[in-house]
């Protein structure tokens, strides 16, 4: 049970997609300079921040597997549904 980069990326630019939420992105960002970022970058930030931090607070949780950025514990599955 896992997700792919490209599933990463079309719900985090979704999200900052919305209203101001491109905003939170990083301190003093303008909306020009969020549109401009590419999705090499998105998705650089994404591996950096929330999946590294869902990795290091989740120990145990989450394991590497070919073909996903993020995946849950196969013994896991059952607890998700």
């Amino acid at each position: 049970m896992g997700v792919t980069e490209d599933e990463l990326l079309r719900a985090w630019k979704e999200f900052f997609n919305t209203g101001t939420n491109w905003k939170d992105l990083e301190a003093g960002i303008t909306y020009d300079r969020y549109k401009s970022i590419s999705d090499k970058d998105h998705i650089k930030k994404i591996l950096q921040m929330p999946v590294h931090f869902l990795q290091e607070s989740g120990k145990g949780f989450f394991v590497t597997k070919d073909g996903f950025a993020l995946t849950l514990r196969d013994e896991l599955k059952g607890v998700i549904g």
